[in-house]
């Protein structure tokens, strides 16, 4: 007889996400159930205004990793150990210096995110998320957040392909 062990993404998620939260105890984290009770959502909540909520939604189809509103689409189309291991390493910089989010908005409305790593001292654009908006004769503004919650991983992207 075989047993399948082979978790879902969500469990998968919640195993690795609680070792994540373990390690990293100053990180204040919400959990809440999204009503259709097949997807899960975790929020890592900032420390400082200039800083951004990190969060996850999680179903057995993807991990969508929001910061403000630039996000990534993680899916599962590999092993679940994978997605899981790329979420929780673009959270854990997501935390640090070592990313930014830039939020554009026209007349006081956020319609532009993009996510940046710092590469070698130079900023990079990773993810660019926009909304349809009509900026014509508006006054326009950007605002670079970022968190300094967790040191910068020694193993952070140095150099970009």
């Amino acid at each position: 007889m075989i047993i399948n062990t082979k978790l879902s993404l969500i469990e998968e998620f919640e195993k690795s996400i609680k070792l994540f939260l373990e390690q990293y105890r100053n990180l204040e984290a919400n959990w809440s159930n999204v009503p259709d009770k097949h997807s899960i959502e975790l929020t890592i909540m900032k420390k400082k205004d200039e800083g951004f909520d990190v969060v996850l939604c999680v179903s057995n189809q993807e991990i969508i990793v929001f910061a403000e509103g630039a996000h990534v689409h993680l899916y599962n189309e590999r092993n679940s150990d994978d997605v899981v291991s790329s979420a929780l390493e673009l959270t854990y910089d997501l935390l640090t210096k070592n990313m930014r989010v830039i939020e554009y908005s026209v007349s006081e409305k956020p319609y532009k995110w993009t996510m940046q790593t710092n590469v070698n001292g130079r900023w990079e654009t990773d993810v660019v998320t926009r909304l349809f908006t009509w900026s014509l004769f508006c006054s326009k503004k950007s605002r670079i957040l970022q968190n300094d919650q967790l040191p910068i991983r020694e193993n952070a992207i140095t150099e970009k392909d």
